[in-house]
């Protein structure tokens, strides 16, 4: 018998420290205060995976300024959040809608200074191709994570940010991933999904003028009940442990207030 932990943050919007800089005050939340939970669950088990549901490059005033001086010309160095992210040992991340606000070249950027790889299954047009899924074998099992991105972004973003990037439906992405994964035989698959529930979490109903896949998280849980559990980000709400068609749906709180613990136990 051997526990597979999965730990996952969200839509941490550039937030390091756990300092809010317009209030001059500590604040709860940052990847940096994230890293000690992190590390406290390692001490705990060596079977840990570390997974980022997208929405990391932009938002703290950090960021802004980065992202800026990089479209600018006036800095080269690696992106903050990757370099914070690669030294906490991240297994993979999610493309967010985020991530495209400063155009294709602040993505390359970014995306070059990750020592992890960009998840996208449902994400075309991008060279080089964003992994549709990670596998990593953690205590003797074998775990993949397919990572699926919202779909609305063309109905938001700027046409010059995403030109020659096309996205097919959630659904289309996981169903394509997990045919590739049938010639690696995982033991366990969860989903990383950008994207929330369009529904009322408690009695299922569809909440009003919800675009078409940008949270899709319920309908992929109900398409692919082989999927040990999805842990999802996008809409900045927590929750602590959903099941959908028995699929287990977990989401931390933005900003990496929160971290998501799943832990999936397997005997052979």
């Amino acid at each position: 018998t051997v526990t597979v932990t999965v730990l996952a943050t969200t839509d941490t919007h550039g937030f390091l420290y756990p300092w809010d800089y317009f209030t001059r005050q500590p604040a709860p939340r940052g990847l940096a205060a994230a890293a000690t939970l992190v590390a406290e669950v390692r001490r705990e088990s060596p079977h840990v995976m570390l997974i980022d549901c997208g929405d990391t490059i932009q938002g703290s005033s950090l960021e802004s300024v980065h992202q800026s001086s990089v479209r600018a010309g006036k800095t080269d160095s690696p992106d903050p959040m990757m370099l914070a992210m690669s030294r906490m040992g991240y297994d993979a991340m999610v493309l967010g809608n985020h991530e495209l606000n400063y155009g294709l070249d602040n993505l390359a950027a970014a995306r070059s200074a990750a020592s992890f790889p960009w998840l996208s299954a449902n994400t075309t047009g991008v060279s080089p191709a964003f992994a549709p899924y990670v596998v990593k074998t953690v205590g003797g099992v074998k775990v993949a994570v397919v990572g699926i991105t919202t779909s609305a972004i063309p109905q938001w973003e700027k046409p010059e940010h995403i030109r020659g990037l096309a996205w097919t439906a959630p659904e289309e992405g996981v169903r394509r991933a997990l045919v590739e994964l049938e010639r690696e035989k995982p033991d366990v698959v969860l989903a990383a999904v950008h994207g929330g529930l369009d529904r009322d979490p408690a009695t299922g109903e569809r909440r009003p003028g919800e675009m078409p896949g940008e949270n899709p998280v319920w309908q992929i849980a109900e398409q692919f009940p082989q999927l040990a559990a999805i842990v999802y980000g996008h809409t900045h709400r927590r929750e602590e442990g959903l099941r959908v068609n028995g699929v287990l749906l977990v989401q931390p709180r933005n900003w990496a207030m929160e971290v998501a613990r799943i832990d999936v136990t397997l005997a052979r």
